[in-house]
Parts: structure tokens; sequence; C-alpha cells
């Protein structure tokens, strides 16, 4: 069982009154009510989020976008949020990103209150902190897909200058994007520009990478190699929230949490899906401390990973 899960079930057993982590079908885990707060001992939470709420304006009165949203999520976790259209999902996203301010509640991510920070640093402390894979790609229609890649590591000053452009080819290779990189985003696919602004989000390194529908124009191959990548980056420590409508997807993620009308409606850990994330550990590493997005076979080509049996 890996560390997070284990955090997960001690907090569990340790609070009063509460509902203890129970088998459910095709071996999931339920988990009750939370409570915030690291219990002695335990690693702090990279992401957390205390009655947080979010309102906006309109002609009819306040629309409530979030109500009251308690979450907490650990160092290594790969989390996927599910919900409708309009649940919420995408506010929780910019809330936590400090793309948009809540109405109420305590936002710590990366142990900063990042209510606290003006525009300014907001910015370098994102640029720094986190990796965003916007749904709509926002790569820069005058830059080349390479310029974009580079783009975070030149507004944040990270890496020498001479080692920006070798990383860029690099993670763009991990796209198979690599002899697209001179190209302008309009000039390829919707694919591959998604393709691209993972590899941006992936530049400066950061702790958490935070995905909105990351493979909602991707093909199937494409798509798993994708989810393989963030298999690896989580094995190599990284905090990782994705939002996607892709059951399937969804599915193959430890943790997955539910939205409805701006709240938390459930929340499923799945032991089958987290051994499979502790044998990304097993996957080699590249130079630049980025595990590869697919298993290699004896011959030199891309692989499958072993099948992953369900443990109860």
């Amino acid at each position: 069982m890996p560390e997070w899960l284990r955090r997960l079930a001690g907090r569990e057993q340790q609070s009063a009154g509460r509902q203890s982590l129970s088998s459910g079908a095709n071996g999931r885990v339920r988990v009750g009510a939370r409570v915030s707060g690291s219990a002695p001992g335990m690693t702090e939470a990279m992401i957390s989020l205390q009655g947080v709420t979010k309102a906006y304006e309109t002609d009819a009165g306040p629309f409530w976008a979030l109500k009251g949203i308690d979450l907490e999520i650990y160092p290594g976790e790969f989390v996927a949020v599910v919900g409708k259209s309009g649940s919420g999902k995408s506010t929780l996203i910019n809330v936590f990103t400090g793309i948009d301010h809540p109405t109420g509640g305590e936002v710590v991510v990366a142990q900063t209150r990042i209510r606290q920070l003006d525009e300014g640093q907001m910015a370098e402390w994102r640029g720094r902190q986190m990796g965003i894979v916007f749904q709509f790609f926002q790569l820069l229609p005058t830059l080349t897909i390479v310029e974009n890649v580079m783009l975070p590591m030149d507004l944040c000053d990270v890496y020498e200058p001479g080692q920006r452009q070798e990383r860029a080819m690099h993670l763009l290779d991990q796209m198979d994007m690599a002899e697209l990189a001179g190209m302008f985003p309009a000039s390829v696919s919707g694919g591959h520009q998604q393709r691209a602004a993972i590899a941006r989000a992936l530049a400066n390194d950061p702790p958490i990478l935070v995905a909105d529908e990351p493979t909602g124009n991707l093909d199937s191959r494409t798509a798993d190699g994708v989810f393989q990548l963030f298999g690896s980056l989580v094995a190599d420590g990284k905090t990782i929230l994705m939002v996607t409508h892709d059951d399937e997807m969804a599915a193959r993620v430890p943790r997955i949490l539910t939205l409805a009308d701006g709240m938390i409606v459930n929340e499923v850990l799945q032991p089958s899906a987290a051994v499979a994330q502790e044998m990304m550990h097993k996957m080699p590493v590249s130079e630049y401390g980025t595990g590869l997005p697919f298993a290699v076979d004896g011959h030199g080509g891309r692989g499958t990973l072993p099948p992953v049996q369900s443990v109860p």
C-alpha cells in the first residue's frame, strides 16, 4: 500500500465517530467524511482547501459555484476529479491555482497561503510550483512550439539559458513532437497542441501538475502514453490533479473525487490503481528526472506494463 493511502487510512481510524475505510465493488474503497489537518508525524498536505466557497454575481443574485469545499491532497498523490459540466470542476482548479480568488475559506498550496500573495508574487509562485495544462491549450500563436515550451523557463529564470532549448526538445520528444518543434500552433492539430501544452506544463519541473481534460483531444494511443507519463511523474514524487470526463481514464487513477453542484459528493480510493501507481517506480528515469512515458520491451520498442492484479 503506498504511503498516501496509508495516511488516509490512518486519518480515518483516528477520527472518532467517522466512517472507516471499507471495501466496495471492484476492490474500491469508499471514504467517509474527512477532517482538515494532518495527524502528528504525518506529511503535510501539498494542497489544502478548508471551507472554500466561490460565488459569482448574476442578475438573479449570487451563483455559488463552490459550496464549502474541504479537501487535502498529499505529495505524490494522483487524483482525478469528475463531474458533469457546471459541477464546479474548473472553478475548483482556478481557486487553488490562484487564477481566481475564493469568496470564502482558506487555500494553502505547497505550504503557501496563496490569498496573501499579490498579483506579481502569485505569477512567480505559480510558475515555479505548478504546471497547468489548460483545456484549450493556451499556446501563444506567435511563438513556435519549442518556444512555447521554453517560455516558462524564460519567465521564471529556471535552468541555464543554454539548457532551456535542450530541455524543451527533450519534453517534446517525450510527447512524440520533436519533429514539430519549429512549427507554429496553428499549423498543427489539436492533439499536437495538447501534447505541446503538457510539455510546457512540465518545463519548470514543478512539484504539482494540474490538468484540465488533458487527453480530451488525443487519440487513444497517445492518451494512454500521456497517462503513463503522468504515472511515472507521480512515481518521481509529483502531485497530479486531473479533471476528466473520461470514465475509463478516471478508473485508472488511485483516488477519484466526484463534484456536483459545487460540492464533493463522493470520494473513492482504488487500491488496484494504487498498485499500478507503485509499479511506475520501476520505470527508467531520464537525466531530467522524468520517468519515460512508456514501458520498453526487449527489442527497444514500446511495450506495455504487466497486468495488475486486484487487491482486497
